[in-house]
C-alpha cells in the first residue's frame, strides 16, 4: 500500500493511502471553492477576466471534477461553469474572442487542449468540435519555416511554446477522431510538429529539455533562453499522445526522461525539490506555469508509475499548503513561501492559486491510484 508520511511537531506520522488522498482531495477542492467564489465571473465566464490563464483554471477544474467522479465540486456544476464560458464565446452571444479564436496562437492552443478535457468529462461532441476548429486555425494561418507555427498572426516571431501545444493538441485528436482520414491527419500534424522542433534545435536530447525562441530567418533555436516548466510539461503530454497514437514507439520512455530531467534540473527545482520557474519577473504568464507541468506529470504517473513522481508531487503540495496560503485561501507563486518577503513581482493571485491547485489536484490523484 502506497503511504505518505510527514513531519508534525517534530514527530514522524504516516497517513495511508485513502487518509493522503482524502487529504489532498479537501486541499485540491477547498482552493476550488476560492477560485470560483473569488474570481469566476459569470459575465464572461472567465476568471479575473484573465483570457489564456481561464483556459489553465477550466483544465483543473476538469480535472478535479474527473477525480472525484462528481459534476460538482465544492457545490460548484462544473458542466454548468463550462456550458456558460462556452457560450459566452461562441455565436449568437459570444463577448470576445469569438469560437476562442484570437490573435495569439498559444492562447488558442491552451483552450483547444481545455476543450479536448472538457469532451473527455462531459462526452460533450461540441467541445471536441470547438477544440478542433481552433487546432485548425493554429495551423491553416500559414507555416513558420516549413513546418513550425507562428505565435501570433502577425508573423513576426516563431517559439516554442506554440509548437509543442499544437504537437499535443494534434495527437489528443488523432486519439479522439472517429473518421480515419481526421486520425491520419492530426497524427500526422502531430508528428511534424514534433519534427519541427528537433530539427530547429529546440529540443535537447542531451539534457531532455526544450526551450528558447526560434529564428524566423534560419529557422533555429536562438542562442540563450532557459528552459521553463510549462514547455517540459505540456511536452511529457504530448509525448504521452504520441504514444497512445503510436503504440507507444518510445514515446512514454522519452516522456518519462523529461520528467527526471526537471524534477532534478538546478534551474527548475530548489534544492529542497520544490518546483521553481526560472524565467524571472513574475507575471501574469509566468505564475501560471508551474502547474502545467504538475498536471502532466500526473498523467505520466498514470501511465507509468513511478515512486519519485509521488514523492516530488507530494512534497509540492505539502509545502504550497504549510508555507504559501494566505488567509483568504489564496496562494502565492513561490511554493517555497517567502520568507524573505522578497518582492515577487506583479502578477494576479489567481492565477498563482490556479498553478498551485494543479500540484493539489495531482497529489491527490497519485494518492488515489
Amino acid at each position: 500500500m502506497q503511504i505518505h508520511r510527514a513531519l508534525l511537531a517534530g514527530g514522524l506520522f504516516i497517513l495511508s493511502a485513502a487518509e493522503s488522498y482524502d487529504t489532498y482531495k479537501d486541499h485540491a477542492t477547498s482552493t476550488a471553492d476560492v477560485l470560483i467564489k473569488k474570481y469566476y465571473d459569470d459575465s464572461d465566464g472567465q476568471f479575473a477576466h484573465l483570457w489564456w490563464n481561464s483556459a489553465i483554471t477550466f483544465s483543473a477544474l476538469v480535472d478535479l471534477s474527473a477525480l472525484v467522479d462528481s459534476k460538482n465540486v465544492a457545490n460548484h456544476d462544473i458542466y454548468s461553469l463550462l456550458e456558460n464560458v462556452y457560450a459566452k464565446h461562441t455565436p449568437p452571444d459570444s463577448v470576445s474572442n469569438e469560437n476562442f479564436i484570437n490573435p495569439y496562437y498559444d492562447d488558442e492552443g491552451w483552450w483547444a487542449l481545455t476543450w479536448i478535457a472538457a469532451y473527455d468529462l462531459t462526452q460533450e461532441k461540441k467541445y471536441l468540435d470547438i477544440a478542433q476548429s481552433i487546432v485548425e486555425d493554429i495551423y491553416n494561418t500559414g507555416q513558420a519555416c516549413g513546418g513550425g507555427v507562428w505565435w501570433s498572426r502577425s508573423h513576426r516571431v516563431v517559439a516554442t511554446i506554440e509548437n509543442v501545444i499544437l504537437m499535443g493538441a494534434a495527437a489528443q485528436l488523432s486519439n479522439r477522431m472517429a473518421n480515419e482520414d481526421d486520425v491520419t491527419k492530426y497524427k500526422k500534424m502531430a508528428d511534424a510538429s514534433w519534427s519541427f522542433l528537433r530539427d530547429s534545435g529546440s529540443w535537447d536530447p542531451d539534457a531532455y529539455t526544450i526551450s528558447g525562441d526560434i529564428d524566423s530567418n534560419t529557422c533555429k533555436r536562438t542562442s540563450g533562453g532557459d528552459p521553463s516548466t510549462y514547455c517540459q510539461g505540456i511536452l511529457i503530454g504530448a509525448l504521452l499522445e504520441l504514444a497512445s497514437a503510436h503504440k507507444d514507439g518510445g514515446y512514454v520512455d522519452l516522456a518519462k526522461k523529461v520528467a527526471q530531467a526537471t524534477m532534478k534540473h538546478p534551474l527548475l527545482t530548489t534544492k529542497d525539490g520544490i518546483l521553481q520557474e526560472p524565467l524571472g519577473g513574475f507575471s501574469n504568464d509566468t505564475a501560471q506555469f508551474k502547474g502545467i507541468f504538475m498536471r502532466y506529470l500526473m498523467q505520466l504517473h498514470r501511465r507509468a508509475p513511478d515512486s519519485s513522481y509521488v514523492d516530488f508531487t507530494t512534497k509540492n503540495a505539502d509545502s504550497i499548503w504549510t508555507n504559501s496560503r494566505n488567509q483568504d485561501g489564496t496562494i502565492i507563486v513561490r511554493w517555497e513561501g517567502n520568507p524573505t518577503n522578497a518582492d515577487l513581482g506583479d502578477y494576479s493571485l489567481e492565477v498563482s492559486t490556479s498553478s498551485a491547485n494543479q500540484c493539489l489536484i495531482a497529489a491527490a490523484a497519485m494518492a488515489k491510484g
